[in-house]
């Protein structure tokens, strides 16, 4: 299932949350090899009985973002924070696009997870790395090796994120 999907929808979609750093982060690092827009991020959707296919394709448009505040993020970031930022949106993304889930609030110290998604308060947690195609997150609430967990201990999607050439 292809999906076009714009950042600043992140805001909307996941109200609780603050999205702007997120943002920049994200076309940071999905903008670093100078390809143009949409971005495009095919995640693999396992265990979801509610998704219909195994395959999400994020079309991402980075509408509104200022390049110039693109560029102060670079600046202010390790590309390894600026992934980890662009893992976060992406697995906002995805959980909303897959799941019909809301991202609602962070989770608590010592739960092994960053956020709670829906109402029930499902754990997810999310990370990122600077190298490959490497583990970007794990969670209870479904992903490994990209971005995001939701549901079952298999994963939700995978999203290859490559940002070793981030620094300009």
């Amino acid at each position: 299932m292809e999906v076009l999907s714009r950042l600043v929808e992140l805001s909307t979609i996941h109200p609780r949350l603050l999205w702007d750093d997120l943002i920049a982060a994200t076309v940071a690092v999905l903008g670093q090899n100078n390809a143009p827009p949409p971005f495009r991020l095919e995640l693999a959707v396992e265990g979801l009985p509610a998704f219909d296919d195994d395959r999400l394709l994020l079309a991402i448009l980075p509408d509104d973002v200022s390049p110039e505040y693109v560029a102060r993020l670079r600046r202010t970031y390790e590309a390894s924070r600026l992934v980890e930022m662009a893992a976060i949106a992406i697995a906002g993304l995805a959980i909303f696009h897959a799941a019909h889930r809301e991202i609602r609030d962070i989770a608590l110290r010592g739960s092994r997870a960053d956020y709670l998604v829906g109402e029930a308060g499902q754990l997810l947690e999310v990370g990122g790395r600077s190298r490959g195609h490497e583990q970007l997150c794990d969670s209870s609430v479904g992903c490994s090796s990209g971005s995001t967990a939701m549901g079952a201990a298999r994963p939700l999607c995978e999203v290859p994120l490559q940002p070793a050439v981030l620094a300009q």
